[in-house]
């Protein structure tokens, strides 16, 4: 229809096709605002994904250990939860949830007299023995021998 336009010996001819080229240039340059836009609110929900996470890793770490836990809640799955996370707070979900669970547990084997057992079950292992094998592998000792390292 353009081609036959150009040809076309009319008067305003040129006038049409020019007016039609700057249609098209000013829908393409909607088309890559809302793409940009759009972008933007991706990011900002991935950030207050991160930020959500967080927030309930602090409230929750206490009963739920595993990413996939985290994600039925924020409803997401778990591998975009991974994802958002490692990218947002820069550290791997899974290792961000450990690392407040040991926090806790180094704190009360400082500030308690909480037995080993008791320590588990508060933070919610459902085994002392599993909870055992997290800590020694998270700090590379024993929870009684970071106790009595600590002076307790």
């Amino acid at each position: 229809w353009l081609w036959d336009e150009q040809l076309d010996d009319q008067e305003l001819a040129a006038d049409v096709v020019s007016g039609v080229l700057k249609l098209i240039l000013l829908a393409c340059a909607r088309v890559r605002l809302t793409l940009e836009e759009g972008k933007g609110q991706h990011e900002e929900g991935e950030k207050a994904l991160a930020h959500n996470f967080r927030n309930l890793v602090e409230s929750h770490y206490h009963e739920w250990h595993k990413v996939s836990e985290y994600a039925d809640k924020l409803f997401v799955t778990p591998n975009h939860l991974k994802d958002v996370v490692k990218e947002g707070l820069g550290v791997p979900a899974k290792a961000f949830i450990q690392e407040r669970i040991m926090l806790e547990a180094k704190r009360k084997a400082h500030f308690t007299d909480l037995t080993t057992k008791e320590v588990a079950f508060s933070l919610g292992f459902r085994d002392p023995s599993h909870f055992g094998k997290f800590f020694k592998n998270c700090e590379g000792v024993s929870f009684s021998a970071f106790r009595a390292k600590a002076g307790k």
